[in-house]
């Protein structure tokens, strides 16, 4: 029997849809659903379920594996849930002197399931990573993992520091325009850079770049409209 259900973590949705319209959160939650029931998505079947507008704007959420799309926490809790099931179904059958095994097993599970995110854990937003990673890849066009330990290291560094999750969405930003048209400079437009100790520099960066590599235009829209609707001049 198919599980009809997931776990589903409102604060990091929250935060992790706090910059979509209404709109493209109802089409977010939908395309979750359908993955749900059916695994990872092919593209044409989702532009069956939402227009095309709205899939690109959300499409940054999943990760593409050959020819379909997922959204990789949700694969995680879909996992973690079938996997706690199952314990749960054969303890039944093992009986009550199992019990105490069984559940310190699960707590091995689940520590191996979240080995990789276990460590954002120590930051003020445990959905920081993902949701700063995500934003990167949106605005650079990159694929950058978020389970990355060291990409979460220098983004904790840099939240200790008391920076938040918009000043790396500004910072993201800034350097697009600063090196976006530079073929010199495009290169450090990566986590191991944006994230360092020049943090602070990068965050108050002023630039008047106009035109960008054909690699950089798609993101330049991206970061253009971000930008707009924060009231922030790209003019500095």
């Amino acid at each position: 029997m198919k599980d009809p259900a997931f776990l589903f973590y409102f604060q990091d949705f929250l935060v992790g849809t706090s910059f979509m319209t209404l709109e493209e959160i109802g089409a977010y939650i939908k395309i979750l659903c359908f993955q749900a029931d059916r695994g990872p998505l092919r593209e044409q079947d989702i532009l069956k379920k939402i227009p095309a507008p709205i899939w690109n704007a959300i499409c940054c959420k999943f990760k593409k594996d050959k020819d379909t799309y997922f959204n990789a926490r949700l694969q995680e809790e879909v996992a973690k849930r079938k996997n706690y099931t199952e314990s749960r179904r054969k303890n039944l059958h093992m009986g009550k002197h199992m019990k105490p095994h069984m559940n310190k097993h699960m707590e091995n599970v689940n520590e191996d399931v979240n080995k990789d995110i276990n460590r954002i854990k120590d930051s003020k937003d445990k959905g920081s990573v993902n949701l700063i990673v995500t934003d990167l890849n949106c605005v650079l066009g990159t694929n950058y993992k978020t389970t990355s330990t060291k990409t979460a290291d220098l983004i904790s560094y840099r939240i200790n520091d008391g920076f938040t999750v918009e000043d790396f969405k500004k910072v993201h930003r800034n350097m697009l325009f600063a090196w976006g048209a530079d073929s010199k400079m495009v290169k450090y437009l990566r986590p191991e850079t944006l994230y360092g100790t020049k943090f602070e520099s990068y965050l108050n960066q002023k630039t008047s770049t106009t035109k960008l590599t054909s690699q950089g235009v798609g993101a330049y829209l991206v970061g253009q409209t971000w930008l707009k609707e924060k009231g922030i001049s790209n003019a500095g």
